[in-house]
């Protein structure tokens, strides 16, 4: 699943947000401070470091180094016991967030093919590799990406129909995203 789809799904399931108790933003950050590693490797990768994607992807991303960095954002057990503790404290802000980034590593599960995440760091280094993967055409690729597409604009559309101007905001943010992406995927 790409990130800014993770951030609509995560609206849509935790954003129960009313006027000024609006807790869209640390929902929005959960959605995709699993992926923050994967994206800041690429972009410094790519654009500083002027490396081709197929290398960076092919070589450079599989180094340990990047892979905890990312296996620790998705760690299932840190952020449960992260949840717990923000949720003992009463504190709604880090509950959203780490509540979002527990949904985004449940949302990544099957859907991972190849390059699946540890997600039961720092207790078992076992990795689910789904039979289903965004990102590997001749394992569901294709039709994932369908999906995707309509349950962001159907995600979209629900979203935009909301009262909260943040979550507007955030939606439109992600949509955009998504196709930024897209367009430059295909280019």
């Amino acid at each position: 699943m790409n990130t800014p789809a993770h951030g609509i799904i995560n609206l849509i399931v935790l954003d129960h947000s009313k006027g000024s108790k609006s807790l869209t933003l640390p929902i929005a950050l959960g959605a995709i401070l699993p992926d923050a590693p994967i994206l800041l490797f690429y972009f410094i990768q790519r654009y500083f470091l002027s490396k081709p994607d197929a290398l960076i992807w092919s070589i450079i991303y599989d180094r340990p180094n990047w892979q905890l960095s990312v296996d620790i954002l998705n760690s299932l057990p840190l952020i449960i016991v992260a949840l717990i503790i923000s949720a003992w404290m009463k504190h709604p802000w880090l509950t959203a967030l780490f509540a979002s980034m527990g949904l985004h590593a449940l949302c990544d599960l099957p859907f991972h093919g190849m390059e699946a995440f540890r997600h039961l760091l720092p207790f078992n280094h076992w990795q689910f590799e789904s039979c289903i993967s965004y990102s590997e055409a001749a394992i569901g690729g294709w039709w994932d990406y369908f999906a995707e597409i309509a349950l962001l604009i159907l995600g979209s559309v629900f979203l935009f129909r909301r009262k909260t101007i943040p979550t507007r905001i955030s939606t439109i943010i992600f949509v955009s995203t998504y196709f930024i992406c897209l367009i430059y995927a295909w280019l």
